[in-house]
């Protein structure tokens, strides 16, 4: 996968999803269970449920994507774009405290990813 199919699921799973994955105390989790239903952070939703199972922390989410990867300085940047993806809804998560708020902020912050990364942001996303 790269860059731009990464932040493309992210970016739109998320949105879909329309609230973030916080645990009870409000920490970011790749995946939790709220109401009866499954919530998946913006990289869980990227991982299939295979890799998210043995994901402890963004570092294993880090190694997925960068596996792969033999170039050192590649490897780097690949590191720094997963977690920016990943900064982008924790950030708005922990600022919205998972409220309404949370998939506008969540949006801002992954347009920011992609001036950064130099991906597309999607023309259909408002």
């Amino acid at each position: 996968m790269n860059k731009q199919e990464i932040f493309d699921i992210a970016l739109r799973k998320t949105i879909a999803q329309g609230e973030p994955s916080i645990d009870t105390s409000g920490t970011p989790r790749y995946k939790v269970l709220k109401d009866g239903k499954e919530l998946r952070c913006a990289m869980g939703h990227v991982l299939n449920d295979e890799q998210l199972a043995n994901v402890g922390n963004i570092s294993g989410a880090e190694e997925i994507f960068t596996k792969d990867i033999t170039d050192e300085s590649e490897i780097k940047k690949m590191q720094n774009f997963v977690f920016s993806i990943q900064t982008a809804h924790d950030l708005a998560a922990q600022r919205s405290r998972g409220g309404e708020l949370f998939v506008e902020t969540f949006k801002k912050k992954m347009s920011d990813v992609a001036t950064n990364f130099n991906l597309m942001f999607p023309s259909d996303i408002k």
